[in-house]
């Protein structure tokens, strides 16, 4: 995961770099780290390349539309998002997670 911190557009505080952590991590990661992990540890180089590869297909499709769509409907494989964002309102500020998460989502949509 990379986390582009140059970036001019975007808010440099805590709960934005936070929305894009639970955003690279849950909404996109989170789609296939077990697959990834189990062919790791099985030594599966065949597996892994079909992973890696329906990733960049995924990434070049409206940069992940299929995850930020299954986000925005809610879908019950996006849940840890939603799970990761309530749980930040409780260690950062309430507010701006709020703002931060509409602006994310306004984003994607």
């Amino acid at each position: 995961m990379k986390i582009n911190t140059g970036r001019r557009d975007e808010d440099k505080s805590p709960e934005s770099y936070a929305i894009t952590v639970g955003h690279e991590a849950f909404i996109h990661m989170d789609q296939y780290k077990d697959r990834l992990i189990e062919a790791i540890d099985n030594k599966d180089v065949k597996r892994f390349r079909e992973i890696s590869g329906e990733r960049r297909r995924i990434a070049n499709d409206r940069n992940g539309g299929v995850e930020h769509d299954a986000y925005i409907q809610n879908k019950a494989e996006q849940s840890r998002m939603r799970a990761y964002v309530n749980q930040l309102k409780k260690v950062l500020n309430p507010s701006e997670v709020n703002k931060h998460i509409q602006k994310h989502d306004r984003t994607i949509k």
